[in-house]
């Protein structure tokens, strides 16, 4: 379960990055999607630190490590919907 504090951070990110697509203002849209892509990682990475796992301090300073964590994360969750679901996913 993710903390609502946490929550509202990155909905904030995805919120500006929706306002600024809808705007036409694409490079404004792309800077909030990557920073959200980059604060999922973060977020991942406490996370896993708060399960028992040794806290990936490199990650926090790597852009590519943090896109890795949160893009990973993503394609676990959305095979185990596909696994779920099937035909019925569209």
């Amino acid at each position: 379960m993710l903390h609502a504090e946490a929550r509202r951070h990155l909905d904030k990110y995805w919120q500006l990055s929706r306002h600024f697509f809808r705007e036409s203002d694409f490079a404004l849209a792309a800077f909030f999607a990557i920073t959200l892509i980059e604060e999922v990682g973060k977020v991942i990475i406490v996370a896993n630190a708060q399960l028992g796992a040794e806290i990936d301090k490199k990650a926090f300073y790597d852009h590519r490590r943090k896109y890795a964590y949160a893009i990973f994360t993503t394609l676990g969750v959305n095979s185990r919907v596909s696994r779920i679901y099937g035909q019925l996913e569209t």
